[in-house]
């Protein structure tokens, strides 16, 4: 077998074929980092001139004259052959000691060590085991932390919902019962989805910064955030999707006065009088109705505050999705704290899902949950909020380092001790 460098056009022919891309291996995430002024590589194994392994390698700075060559969720082979993953991993190690100033290598394969149904874990893949035996004897270390507390290690779990070949309709049939009251309410209260484009990443920044404090996620830097502006720019935005919830409060509030019209009318043709006692049934209708009309107005009373203080169109909420050829993949997302009661989330929710089904993407993939094993670790709120999806947790089998310059590697810090 043969290892090289790729031409884009070999390497997206290989990406069109495998069955499952993350974003990190997309053609268009290594221009955009190329972009920035890192060097990036399109590497492959070949057999016989077919190509049977790929992987893009960042060449990320390291101490500002050395570099660490990452792989981040690849390289992409067939895990079950073990001996094609000790050849690429022989193979890239070997090019990146060619690299004169790559001290040390990072790969972490997008490969299941665990699949949990929901939370619960399942055993031990065999494919994880031979992974960590491959990479042990070619002078890998599993890299011990998460990203919860160190952004350099990807994340290691994700959250994923198997959407399979079923329509909307069956996928909002599969999930907990008040994501779909939600997705209703959100409707009811006015909230409609706009997709934004890459000219109004403000907005995604504001909606952020009110959001980290409070979930414990790592904060998104403006240098993470503009990378993420300039994929939606390479991509398109049919594919780099920017949805955001937005309350337009006049239509709201009209909504909301045709509902009490039509609610009070009701109550008074229930409501007793010398003339007609309501049946047990009438008195429960009755009742109904009235909790109802209390809650619209408590609903116009919010909405008005809102329309006061933030205008006829007010931001909810913003996120962004990526669609690989298999994924859509929640990336980012933020959202008002004091706006959360209007569902705004539940409607991008609604939205994303209908674009999933009409794309046949196999998973909707929620990204990344804590590692579950840490009971009081940050991020567990939004695991709670992405299990009412019905899905499921993927545990992958981790980051390993190799030392490609053993000691400047260690004296620098890019492998553990």
């Amino acid at each position: 077998m043969e290892f090289q460098t790729l031409t884009d056009e070999q390497y997206q022919g290989f990406i069109d074929q495998y069955d499952r891309v993350y974003l990190t291996q997309l053609l268009e995430y290594g221009d955009v980092r190329r972009d920035e002024g890192v060097e990036i590589a399109r590497v492959g194994l070949l057999n016989g001139g077919e190509i049977v392994a790929a992987a893009t390698v960042v060449l990320e700075p390291w101490k500002k004259v050395f570099r660490r060559a990452c792989v981040y969720y690849g390289p992409m082979l067939d895990y079950r052959e073990t001996g094609l993953l000790r050849e690429f991993i022989t193979g890239l190690k070997a090019w990146a000691h060619k690299e004169r100033s790559v001290i040390a290598l990072r790969v972490n394969p997008y490969v299941l060590r665990r699949f949990y149904k929901d939370i619960t874990p399942g055993p031990e893949t065999e494919i994880a085991k031979s992974v960590d035996s491959v990479m042990n004897d070619l002078g890998g270390r599993r890299v011990l932390g998460d990203f919860y507390t160190d952004p350099t290690i990807q994340p290691n779990h994700m959250y994923t919902k198997d959407l399979g070949n079923m329509s909307f309709e069956q996928i909002l049939s599969s999930v907990k019962n008040n994501v779909r009251t939600d997705i209703r309410n959100a409707t009811a209260n006015g909230v409609e989805v706009e997709f934004l484009g890459p000219e109004d990443f403000g907005v995604l920044r504001a909606v952020l910064d009110h959001t980290e404090d409070r979930t414990g996620m790592p904060p998104i830097t403006d240098a993470n955030l503009a990378r993420c502006r300039d994929m939606m720019e390479k991509m398109g935005t049919a594919r780099y999707l920017f949805p955001a919830a937005i309350l337009d409060t006049n239509r709201a509030l009209k909504s909301i006065a045709q509902e009490t019209e039509t609610i009070e009318l009701q109550m008074k043709l229930l409501e007793p009088d010398h003339q007609h006692t309501p049946t047990r049934k009438q008195q429960k209708q009755l009742k109904e109705l009235k909790f109802r009309h209390d809650a619209l107005i408590r609903r116009r009373e919010k909405t008005l505050k809102v329309s006061r203080e933030r205008g006829e169109h007010v931001v909810l909420t913003a996120s962004l999705f990526v669609e690989t050829p298999t994924d859509l993949i929640y990336h980012h997302s933020g959202g008002y704290e004091d706006l959360a009661s209007f569902r705004g989330i539940y409607a991008i929710h609604e939205a994303m899902l209908k674009h999933a089904a009409l794309r046949g993407l196999r998973w909707y993939n929620m990204h990344a949950v804590p590692d579950l094993a840490d009971e009081n670790g940050p991020g567990l709120g939004v695991l709670e909020f992405k299990r009412h999806f019905q899905g499921n947790v993927e545990e992958l089998v981790g980051t390993y380092e190799f030392p490609i310059r053993p000691f400047l590697a260690r004296v620098l810090g890019a492998v553990g001790g």
